[in-house]
């Protein structure tokens, strides 16, 4: 049976008949995305073995149905994405089967946990803000000085609703997207 650590060790996307056992460490929020003007939805779902954790996205959200949190299964017919700490995709074509609790390490379960709900991230100052790399995640506090009014843009051909405001704290002035 193949393990996560060696999964990681493969190369590119594609798909696997190989079953893998995991153990469901969390299940995140769902999330809806738009797709060639269909709207759709996903999970994001901590998975982990006695060798390493990693991310499940399933986006069929029927196979959740035998993926509760502490359960463990056998994931066979998934995609694995070989990008960033790794990811399985789980789709209508992959097979979720319950089988017998298996016994993972604790650190192995917080690490999936963590995967499925990240924790918030840190307040910055709005300085230090400026300075962080793009697309990080950061939250920021302050006072709003002033407040743009909404204007409707194309983002991949639909119509999303944008509101500026300007935030203001003892360190710096910035705008904020909403």
């Amino acid at each position: 049976m193949l393990t996560v650590t060696k999964l990681k060790g493969n190369k590119g996307a594609k798909p696997y008949s190989l079953p893998l056992k995991l153990k469901v460490c969390a299940i995140g929020t769902n999330q809806k995305y738009v797709t060639d003007g269909e709207k759709k939805e996903y999970t994001v779902v901590g998975l982990a073995d006695t060798t390493d954790a990693i991310k499940g996205m399933v986006y069929d959200t029927s196979k959740l149905n035998n993926m509760q949190a502490s359960a463990t299964i056998i994931l066979m017919n998934y995609i694995f994405k070989n990008e960033n700490e790794g990811t399985v995709v789980i789709t209508k074509t992959t097979k979720v089967l319950k089988k017998a609790q298996m016994d993972v390490p604790e650190n192995l379960i917080e690490k999936g946990a963590a995967i499925a709900n990240p924790p918030p991230a840190a307040t910055l100052a709005l300085r230090d803000v400026k300075r962080s790399p793009v697309k990080t995640l950061v939250s920021v506090k302050g006072r709003i000085i002033s407040e743009d009014m909404a204007k409707t843009v194309k983002v991949r051909g639909q119509d999303v609703t944008v509101k500026t405001v300007s935030l203001k704290d003892n360190t710096d002035t910035i705008k904020v997207s909403l």
